[in-house]
């Protein structure tokens, strides 16, 4: 009899007969657990077949998802599941349709949850970077760091295979780690069926990095047992760094969906507008002082470091691109002939500074920054603001917030960064 059931959700393009998921498929016979297929087409050119359809594989089952438009992003492909999610199996992941799934880790984390009763267990993704010599550079997606704060001290009870509440668990990775990277990979997470049904019922009006403050919102507001396991059970498989290092990288989509819709290129600052529409400041601040552990390539030998720097610095240096666009950036559809016209972006930015004024002016994290930083900040916010105003037509007042931006990012120094990190986590769980 087998142990388990599981449901696999692929966001694709090729399709079941491409999978590289379902050609390592005899892995799986000796693990003795029942898996369910779950394929989400997400093709330009829309498929001929006429309606979705579930099959059986060689005693498993295959549910293939047909669609009859293009989804701009892959949260959007995902999001379709909560349409007919009451097919799925008691687990369920996610993964990227090229990744590599580690059958035997895949039963040693379910052995785990069942052992440790859970309700969602994150877990570790090896991220592989294809090298011109076609091997590949291999790095952890989330490693023990040890720098000295209370959200990292309970990473390390998660990353020594602890059980905490969600209410806390979650948010001290995201305190740590940041919202980019791991949280934004979209299979970062093994769920009992009812807790990833019930990630369906946020609702946000961007896409991209949305699943990561949708988790947020319902592991903050919910007590459920969270666990981690720190091997892999996905191997996340990329040539972006190849790509850049050749001078071929593009984000390809990740700006398509937005550009297409008028927008700046600058995908990251959707994180500001989940920030501004979730309204709880507590993981406004949070979110904006955490410290985002990302991997970067060293050009010369191909292999993948480490970097763990200000949410804060990056989200100044998003804004200050999305500007610069707004100035310089040229129209998706007629390109030099007319330059880029959107200013939704813009209003995003100035929503977020407009909170993080009223934070700084008024909650007691923000008392050590000087008033050169507030002066900084109020200038960006009038700038911004005047320039929305429809009475409005000078450009001026974009270079004049971009200014100030670019004068406030070199005020806070690391130990200050630090301290904020540190104080915002604070602030969030003294409140539980």
């Amino acid at each position: 009899m087998l142990k388990h059931s599981i449901s696999i959700v692929i966001p694709c393009v090729g399709g079941v007969d491409s999978s590289p998921i379902l050609k390592s498929f005899h892995a799986i016979q000796s693990c003795g657990f029942y898996v369910q297929f779950v394929f989400l087409l997400n093709r330009k050119n829309t498929s001929s077949e006429n309606k979705s359809n579930i099959q059986k594989f060689d005693g498993y089952e295959i549910i293939t998802v047909i669609n009859d438009r293009y989804f701009g992003s892959c949260e959007e492909n995902l999001y379709r599941a909560a349409d007919f999610s009451d097919l799925f199996c008691e687990f369920i992941f996610c993964v990227g349709e090229h990744d590599f799934i580690d059958w035997s880790h895949l039963n040693l984390a379910l052995e785990k949850f069942n052992e440790q009763n859970l309700g969602v267990m994150g877990w570790n993704i090896k991220s592989q970077q294809k090298k011109s010599n076609d091997d590949y550079a291999e790095l952890a997606a989330v490693a023990p760091l040890s720098f000295q704060s209370s959200a990292n001290e309970y990473c390390h009870i998660l990353l020594n295979r602890g059980v905490l509440s969600s209410v806390i668990a979650y948010p001290a990775l995201i305190s740590t780690y940041g919202p980019l990277d791991w949280a934004a990979y979209l299979g970062n997470h093994l769920f009992r069926k009812n807790v990833f049904q019930k990630l369906f019922q946020y609702k946000f009006s961007e896409h991209v990095y949305s699943l990561v403050y949708k988790q947020f919102q319902l592991f903050s507001s919910n007590d459920i047992r969270y666990g981690f396991y720190g091997d892999f059970v996905i191997w996340r498989i990329s040539d972006d760094f190849l790509k850049a290092k050749e001078g071929h990288h593009s984000w390809g989509w990740l700006e398509d969906h937005r550009t297409v819709q008028g927008l700046s290129k600058t995908f990251w600052i959707a994180n500001l507008q989940y920030l501004v529409e979730i309204k709880d400041k507590s993981i406004y601040n949070l979110v904006t002082n955490s410290l985002c552990f990302s991997q970067v390539p060293d050009a010369n030998s191909e292999t993948i470091q480490y970097s763990h720097i200000s949410a804060f610095a990056q989200i100044l240096n998003w804004s200050m691109q999305v500007i610069n666009h707004k100035l310089n950036g040229k129209s998706h559809y007629f390109g030099d002939r007319v330059s880029a016209g959107s200013v939704s972006d813009l209003f995003t930015i100035a929503e977020y500074l407009k909170i993080l004024l009223i934070q700084v002016q008024t909650n007691e994290i923000y008392a050590s920054y000087e008033e050169e930083f507030l002066y900084h900040l109020k200038n960006s916010v009038l700038s911004l603001s005047e320039y929305l105003s429809v009475s409005s037509t000078s450009d001026l007042l974009l270079g004049n917030c971009l200014n100030h931006l670019g004068q406030l990012i070199k005020l806070p120094d690391q130990k200050n960064l630090i301290s904020m990190n540190q104080k915002s986590f604070n602030e969030y769980a003294i409140k539980l």
